[in-house]
């Protein structure tokens, strides 16, 4: 499952929820994209920072899963 992040927080990556849940469903390996780094993981290495709740754009509302970003590289 590939996820472009925008940005990253105090070197935290953020996914929602439901995108951490299908990667769990499908057993997929997650690889995320911020500002031309590429880091893969597995859904199993993210940790929930916050119970705060954020409404969608589109209805309904999602939780944010954080991981600290090591690019491939780097690793």
């Amino acid at each position: 499952m590939n996820i472009k992040i925008k940005r990253l927080f105090n070197g935290l990556a953020s996914i929602r929820d439901y995108q951490l849940k299908k990667a769990k469903e499908t057993k997929d390996n997650i690889v995320l994209n911020c500002c031309g780094k590429i880091m893969t993981t597995t859904p199993d290495k993210f940790f929930q920072i916050s119970s705060r709740k954020f409404k969608s754009k589109f209805g309904g509302e999602y939780q944010m899963f954080d991981i600290k970003f090591k690019p491939d590289e780097e690793q």
